[in-house]
């Protein structure tokens, strides 16, 4: 059995994108439309990977789910998926200090303002 991906994403189209690409890299993937359901899916495995929008429309968002997946897991490393242009604008960013050796605010490489942060395990 390979590592194990986690995506959450509320938007349907971008959550089977996301879980695919992890398919594709070879992750046996679990999906989850809010933190919640990836919360609820957490308690039957051990993730080694929490892929996240920021932004998922009700909380707790994905900034809440990565602080509470360090907490449980400790060793899942940790990669957002947003259109927020740097992590002082994204919310609850207040949460990861910027200085913070575990955050990264990566430009994504494409004409959108896409970007990801990540926390590496």
């Amino acid at each position: 059995m390979g590592a194990t991906g986690v995506g959450v994403e509320n938007q349907p189209l971008m959550r089977a994108l996301v879980g695919d690409t992890l398919t594709h890299a070879g992750f046996v993937v679990h999906t989850a439309g809010s933190a919640v359901e990836a919360l609820t899916e957490f308690d039957g495995f051990d993730p080694d990977l929490l892929v996240t929008d920021i932004d998922l429309g009700v909380r707790p968002n994905g900034v809440d789910l990565a602080n509470i997946v360090t907490v449980k897991a400790p060793h899942c490393a940790i990669v957002f998926l947003t259109n927020y242009p740097n992590a002082s604008t994204a919310p609850g960013s207040a949460g990861v200090p910027p200085k913070s050796p575990r955050a990264k605010w990566t430009p994504a490489r494409s004409t959108s303002s896409s970007c990801v942060w990540a926390w590496p395990s």
